[in-house]
């Protein structure tokens, strides 16, 4: 059973998870990025073991939050010694790869796929996943920096407990255009050219990749959301002037630091930037996955809809080519739980649910219970707020969200911005800050917490919430009686 086998793992270990719109075949794609030969190139472990569950449109990665934090720390320690950032092996690593995905996104467009053998389509495939967990590993160490270890890198520099309040507002300003404004500037340019292979990638999630010829729809359904392009021009001059003075203040806030504190903020910049930035070649690669895999199920003649269903090994051994394949993509629409480790992998089908049910139990055993009206997390960015709550877990639960709503997520994604600028707060299970509800809530100055754990566990559709970010809690005024 691959609850027993994950429950045996974690015993005394913290449990964290990352939720959302996950497929198997981009999210499961990833495993291998969490072992050798990837992970060992930059730090002296592995992840151990995780879980990683998916069902309909819907899917949560299990693991342990100790090898988590650990790739930040052991990272910063190589920083603190560098004086030029690119010398840091993850990074020239990262530039690397980036260079190679932008050469292969230019190279096999979906017109040129079509013509290309089937043995080949496998190579190719094979080096898209390579390049996405190299990526991973070399650019894990920026997820997991939050306030409470910026707080322990700052104590152990002799850092002044009165003056941190002070020092992690500064270190954690975005003086940067985020990829959200990235994403804006490029629509506008787009105006009369959104069906094209060069601007697809812009629509990628973790889930898949929607082909060429539905980019039209998805733009214009984005675009809507933000409420026109003049709108999004407005919006984008004021974003634009913010950095400018966020950079003018990080720049003043610096002079007056010691060598070992400017170390640290540039580090947790770096880390913000990192994360951040990562997101275009990402979004590239999960876009060749999802059209090479799509020409590889028409050819076998499996709905291109059902890629999602894929699995990394199915193309890299050729099991896609067996005959009893077709059972095998039917089998794992039902629900997919895998369980991972150095050693490989293991499915098991169905019963999803029950598995995550109780990998929340013991999640909630370790903090106490999930009976509770208050709740803990870190500060996205300050601000307070009394709302109602919508719960949106992932793509697809969109359309219930209610604008003026808390929103409450697991984490957000590029996908959620529309949602994000209607909502009046923004509450997250997981994520730093580096994440993207983190930088976003900066960018568009919104009351968020990130980092609660649970809760998208304890709060529920239509409770009355106070969003007190200014001190990272949410507490529940009244529970939702329906």
């Amino acid at each position: 059973m691959i609850f027993d086998k994950f429950k045996k793992d974690f015993e005394g270990k913290k449990i964290t998870k990352q939720e959302g719109s996950l497929s198997l075949l981009i999210y499961g794609g990833l495993y291998p990025s969490a072992f050798s030969p990837y992970i060992s190139r930059y730090y002296n472990f592995d992840f151990g073991s995780f879980v990683f569950l998916t069902e309909n449109k819907n899917g949560v990665f299990f693991f342990d939050w100790g090898k988590y934090i650990n790739t930040t720390v052991l990272t910063f320690q190589k920083f603190k010694k560098l004086k030029n950032v690119d010398r840091l092996p993850e990074h020239e690593d990262f530039l690397s790869i980036w260079k190679i995905v932008n050469e292969h996104y230019e190279k096999y467009s979906p017109l040129k796929l079509e013509i290309i053998k089937e043995k080949e389509l496998c190579v190719i495939v094979k080096s898209c996943f390579d390049l996405m967990d190299s990526f991973f590993a070399s650019t894990v160490f920026c997820e997991a920096l939050d306030e409470d270890l910026i707080y322990e890198f700052y104590k152990n520099i002799n850092g002044k407990d009165k003056d941190f309040k002070n020092f992690f507002d500064f270190s954690s300003m975005v003086a940067f255009e985020s990829f959200a404004t990235r994403f804006d500037r490029a629509i506008l340019s787009l105006k009369e050219d959104l069906d094209n292979y060069a601007n697809q990638w812009m629509l990628s999630n973790y889930r898949i990749c929607p082909p060429v010829g539905e980019s039209v729809s998805y733009f214009n359904k984005i675009i809507k959301g933000k409420g026109g392009f003049e709108k999004v021009k407005n919006e984008l001059d004021k974003i634009s002037n913010d950095i400018l003075f966020n950079k003018k203040e990080v720049k003043r806030f610096k002079k007056n630091l010691s060598e070992d504190e400017n170390k640290l903020l540039e580090y947790v910049r770096f880390c913000m930037y990192v994360r951040d930035i990562r997101k275009e070649p990402i979004q590239k690669i999960i876009a060749l996955i999802s059209n090479i895999v799509r020409e590889i199920f028409k050819r076998i003649n499996i709905p291109q809809d059902d890629a999602v269903w894929g699995f990394y090994d199915d193309f890299i051994d050729e099991v896609y080519k067996k005959d009893d394949y077709c059972d095998k993509i039917k089998l794992r629409k039902k629900g997919v739980a895998m369980y991972a480790n150095k050693e490989g992998y293991e499915f098991e089908y169905g019963g999803v649910k029950e598995i995550k049910d109780k990998i929340y139990k013991l999640m909630a055993d370790e903090s106490g219970g999930y009976k509770t009206i208050k709740i803990k997390g870190n500060p996205g960015f300050k601000g307070k707020v009394t709302a109602r709550v919508s719960i949106i877990l992932d793509q697809s639960e969109f359309p219930k969200f209610i604008p003026g709503n808390v929103l409450v997520t697991s984490m957000t994604r590029a996908e959620f911005v529309p949602l994000i600028k209607m909502a009046s707060a923004i509450v997250t299970d997981e994520g730093g800050v580096t994440c993207h509800a983190a930088i976003i809530s900066r960018e568009l100055k919104k009351p968020c917490i990130i980092g609660t754990k649970n809760a998208t566990r304890i709060i529920k559709d239509g409770d009355l919430v106070e969003v007190d970010a200014d001190n990272g809690v949410v507490r529940i005024l009244e529970k939702n009686k329906n």
